[in-house]
């Protein structure tokens, strides 16, 4: 299964970080320390929808975006190995307790979704599929694995998120920010 995801690069070289990082810190359906969690998408847009989120959603026509929120991120895409996924986009899901409206609202705690993610690898599952919270109806996978960075399969290709943008999202238009010394008070 080929995915897509955001990911950040060295700041000192500016070279891109594998894709490869399952993380523990709080997220939607990250897993608890040792374990982990990689939230990617199945299209790019929907990847990059996910991760600059709220600064993308509500624009009618092109929308401004402050390069210093696409600074330093690149968009891969890579292979997935083949993974036993909870599939949460299923009508089914809610008799097991999974609330739609839980899994795309903003949220202060994701203590309720975060159980849900340790119940699913608990029970043998690999990851999550379900449908974006800023690109519906395109799909995000969590895949679960042990925290920190390590691959499970070949990084296809790598773009800096500020070229994909321009080449695939036209009605984004990414500015720098202004300077105190460009500004004139009249």
């Amino acid at each position: 299964m080929r995915v897509h995801r955001v990911h950040s690069s060295d700041k000192a070289t500016g070279k891109a970080h594998s894709p490869w990082f399952f993380s523990s810190a709080p997220g939607r359906f990250n897993l608890n320390s040792p374990r982990g969690t990689l939230n990617c998408a199945e299209k790019a847009e929907c990847a990059v929808r996910e991760a600059l989120g709220k600064a993308l959603m509500g624009a009618v026509g092109t929308t401004d975006l402050p390069r210093s929120q696409v600074n330093g991120l690149h968009l891969s895409e890579f292979e997935a190995p083949a993974l036993v996924l909870a599939d949460f986009t299923n009508p089914k899901a809610v008799s097991f307790g999974v609330v739609p409206g839980d899994l795309a609202a903003p949220r202060k705690s994701y203590k309720k979704t975060r159980a849900w993610a340790e119940a699913m690898a608990d029970a043998g599952h690999d990851g999550i599929i379900n449908i974006s919270r800023f690109a519906g109806p395109r799909k995000c996978i969590f895949m679960f694995g042990a925290a920190g960075q390590h691959a499970l399969g070949s990084v296809l290709s790598t773009i800096k998120l500020e070229d994909y943008i321009k080449s695939q999202m036209r009605w984004v238009i990414i500015h720098d920010t202004p300077h105190s010394s460009s500004l004139t008070i009249v």
